[in-house]
C-alpha cells in the first residue's frame, strides 16, 4: 500500500513542485499588473487632458480675437447707418449754410 500511494503521490508531487515557484511568480506580479492597470488608464485619461488643454490653449486666442470682432463688427454696424445720414445731411447743411450767408 505505501508503494501504491507513492505511486499515486509521486506525479501530484512532481507536478506540485513545478507549479509552485509558478503559482509564487504569479502572486507577486499580480499586484504588479493590477497597479500597471491602474496606471495605463490614468495615463489614458492624461493623454486625452491633454489634448483637451491643447485645443483650449488654441481655441482661446482665436474666441478672444472673435470677440474683439464681434463688438468691433457691432459697433461698425450702429455707426453705418449714421454715417450715410450724415453723408446725405453734410452738402445739405453746406448748401443751408451757404444759402443763409448769401442772404
Amino acid at each position: 500500500p505505501l508503494i501504491t500511494m507513492a505511486t499515486v503521490l509521486h506525479p501530484l508531487i512532481t507536478i506540485a513542485t513545478v507549479l509552485h515557484p509558478l503559482i509564487t511568480m504569479a502572486t507577486v506580479l499580480h499586484p504588479l499588473i493590477t497597479i500597471a492597470t491602474v496606471l495605463h488608464q490614468l495615463i489614458a485619461m492624461a493623454t486625452v487632458l491633454h489634448q483637451l488643454i491643447t485645443m483650449a490653449t488654441v481655441l482661446h486666442p482665436l474666441i478672444t480675437m472673435a470677440t474683439v470682432l464681434h463688438l468691433l463688427i457691432t459697433i461698425a454696424t450702429v455707426l453705418h447707418p449714421l454715417i450715410t445720414i450724415a453723408t446725405v445731411l453734410h452738402p445739405l447743411i453746406t448748401m443751408a449754410t451757404v444759402c443763409v450767408l448769401e442772404v
